[in-house]
């Protein structure tokens, strides 16, 4: 005994304690008014890039991608590009949103809004609920990166720091530089 205490009652005591502990700091938490992440936005991080973050794929539409993000903001979900250049927002960035939005869809991520950030500026888009209206956004830059990718010829001719900045630059013959 110690104090008027017997070694049960002092571990139970201890015990309980935690407990009411444990279950203060969780509702504590659920008041908690959600915080906006950094630069980014949103409440919740979902999703973020790394090298071993999983590739996302939407088999239905044959497009797969890595989005910077994707975040939960209030009822939304968004795919998020994060851009580290002054310049922009270009359509190519909203065309590499849409393709992650349509990724990420097809990896089970409810996605409904698109956003660009350059750590200064941030806008969102709204971006079509079907899958296949979502595609037609982006179905001319579908078909030309597999016509680049099949050899076939393409009707564009990009800017040399397009070009020097794809992927596909060695198997393209159309390539500025």
């Amino acid at each position: 005994m110690i104090g008027g205490w017997d070694i049960p009652s002092i571990i139970a005591a201890a015990i309980g304690a935690g407990v009411l502990l444990w279950l203060l700091r969780a509702v504590l938490r659920l008041l908690r008014k959600p915080q906006k992440l950094p630069v980014i936005g949103g409440e919740e991080l979902l999703y973020q890039d790394s090298d071993n973050a999983p590739f996302l794929a939407n088999k239905a539409w044959g497009v797969g991608a890595k989005p910077d993000h994707i975040i939960r903001e209030g009822e939304d979900v968004i795919v998020v590009e994060n851009k580290g250049r002054e310049k922009g927002p270009y359509e190519s960035d909203w065309a590499q949103a849409r393709f992650g939005a349509l990724a990420a869809r097809g990896a089970g991520y409810p996605v409904s809004k698109v956003r660009w950030v350059n750590g200064k500026r941030r806008v969102t888009k709204r971006i079509p609920a079907s899958d296949a209206d979502l595609f037609e956004t982006v179905r001319p830059l579908y078909e030309q990166v597999v016509a680049v990718r099949n050899g076939e010829p393409v009707r564009f001719r990009p800017k040399a720091a397009k070009c020097r900045s794809c992927y596909l630059r060695n198997s393209c013959d159309k390539r500025a530089v």
